[in-house]
């Protein structure tokens, strides 16, 4: 979040000559243009002109602020709930907890307890003051009143934001699902429900790790959510949570698009330049060592290699027999088939997920990616077994990466997702070795 500091409203209250009608017309449209400037900036503002959004917001707001000052002497306007809910309405505008959204918003509750839009408001409120459980009671208040695709919604990303034990958080990822969906049905063209649906599937993909599906479906989630023209030009998380689903999938040009694209849109925030400047050196570094053979000194290498042409699988069969070369792979799932290879240089910090250089017996290097498993599980010099290798030959533009002349950094790449499956030095990993991935997925403008 970013803060909008606001200038000091000194308005006049001056009698107005309209009736409590008109001029709660004047201001429902005035409130309404105020989202729409925050909400769909673009495409009718040059995408050069994001940076000064947050200002036209803030100045917009001044002026609906004065709007609504005009009128606070009236006692015929101010006492409605309907008053009460634009006032605290454009207050909530902003990112940062509003007290005066939150009086305006409490005070048309109680006037009015079955007003759906003002539950909904005030639950937005309560959610930036950090109170989660006032956030959620009125979401729910709102929900029975009538169902609603709004109060789903909010709920759907709550629910994932809950503290709690593991079961708990997981239960709660379950649950926001089951609202996501819920929330769609209202209308299937709404890319903002979408949105919501391909995080909460993300979001269950990293809690679970139970199977890929959930990430399919976070990706489909994703690209529905981009035939809404609105979502797709104004909604810079849209495209930072669909990179991070194809950085998982190791399409990292479509990573990096991602990434600059949700640059482009909000160039004040962090995260996207941090995603691709973390994705670009990682690539580069991939690359570079592979090209230079991991920097590893001939004769500890060949050791290396000897030891894996010569050692037998666990069942005593030839290796030449049991693993396949890693140029022999395919691309995608490896069914039936198991490679093995030494590990030579870990790449980057102990972040998840980890990965590794290594060499398999015939001397082909290749990257390998691993979900899921402690810092300490895999280390260098160790054989590791990968039975049904999910294999790709990875192709990225050296120029995207690092500016450098035109040209590929081509490497061979195995991910697995479930460490499980693993055999290092012989032994199988086993679950003590597993370490369950936190995603953290950007609900900024959810």
């Amino acid at each position: 979040a970013k803060s909008i500091s606001l200038p000091h409203l000194t308005h006049s209250r001056a009698p107005t000559t309209h009736t409590p009608h008109s001029v709660m017309e004047e201001l429902a449209v005035a409130v309404a243009a105020l989202y729409e400037l925050r909400d769909q900036y673009f495409p009718g503002h040059p995408i050069e002109t994001a940076g000064e959004k947050q200002k036209a917001v803030a100045e917009r707001l001044v002026e609906v602020l004065g709007k609504i000052a005009e009128v606070d002497g009236n006692v015929d306007v101010t006492s409605q709930p309907g008053f009460l809910y634009l006032k605290g309405k454009a207050h909530n505008v902003i990112a940062e907890h509003s007290p005066a959204a939150e009086d305006a918003l409490t005070k048309v509750i109680k006037l009015d307890p079955k007003h759906v839009a003002a539950w909904n408001e005030l639950g937005e409120n309560f959610w930036k003051k950090g109170d989660l459980v006032q956030a959620q009671t009125c979401f729910k208040s709102a929900l029975k009143q009538e169902s609603n695709k709004e109060s789903l919604r909010s709920l759907s990303m709550l629910l994932r934001a809950l503290p709690g034990s593991p079961l708990e958080k997981g239960n709660n990822i379950e649950d926001s699902l089951v609202h996501a969906k819920n929330a769609l049905k209202f209308d299937l063209a709404d890319g903002k429900s979408w949105f919501v649906l391909g995080n909460a599937y993300l979001a269950l993909f990293f809690a679970k790790m139970e199977t890929v599906e959930h990430i399919r479906q976070a990706l489909k989630a994703y690209k529905r959510a981009e035939q809404d023209k609105v979502q797709a030009a104004n909604n810079p998380d849209l495209h930072q949570n669909r990179a991070t689903v194809h950085l998982f999938q190791e399409d990292y040009a479509l990573a990096m698009e991602g990434f600059t694209l949700a640059m482009l849109l909000d160039p004040d925030w962090a995260e996207p330049m941090q995603s691709l400047s973390a994705l670009q050196a990682k690539l580069a570094g991939i690359a570079t060592q592979i090209e230079a053979k991991g920097r590893i000194k001939a004769k500890k290498l060949a050791g290396l290699m000897s030891e894996l042409e010569l050692m037998p699988a666990g069942d005593g069969t030839p290796a030449k027999e049991k693993y396949t070369a890693v140029s022999a792979l395919v691309d995608g799932i490896n069914d039936g088939k198991a490679t093995r290879i030494a590990i030579v240089q870990i790449v980057g910090d102990d972040a998840l997920p980890r990965t590794y250089l290594g060499v398999d017996a015939a001397g082909t290097w290749v990257c390998l990616t691993v979900y899921n498993v402690n810092a300490e599980a895999i280390n260098c010099e160790q054989l590791v077994v990968v039975p049904e290798p999910y294999f790709r030959v990875v192709k990225v533009d050296k120029v995207a990466i690092a500016g450098g002349a035109p040209g590929d950094y081509q490497f061979p790449s195995i991910r697995v997702d479930n460490p499980v499956t693993l055999h290092v030095n012989g032994l199988p990993l086993g679950e003590s070795n597993l370490f369950k991935a936190e995603m953290r997925i950007e609900t900024k403008s959810e």
